[in-house]
């Protein structure tokens, strides 16, 4: 524990339905440890929480392109030429 980074100790204490409260916060921010949920909470009052999903499709449609354009430089470096049907 010598090497702990927090070695200060907090404790409260909550109802039952505040703790619940909190849980369900925690589910929205998608955040599973309850103490660097309430630390994070406590030290900077808010938690953004950014949806990515429409960056997924982007993500995955420009690795399939990258794949393609590999497939066709692979080709080409091994040939030295281009070929219409490689092409198509």
């Amino acid at each position: 524990m010598a090497n702990r980074e927090r070695g200060v100790k907090i404790t409260f204490f909550v109802t039952e339905r505040e703790r619940e409260f909190i849980k369900k916060k925690m589910a929205i921010a998608k955040i599973k440890n309850m103490s660097a949920y309430i630390r994070k909470m406590a030290c900077d009052g808010y938690i953004l929480n950014v949806n990515f999903d429409d960056f997924k499709e982007v993500t995955a449609n420009i690795g399939r392109i990258s794949g393609s354009v590999n497939q066709i430089a692979k080709r080409v470096n091994s040939t030295d030429n281009i070929y219409g049907e490689d092409v198509a």
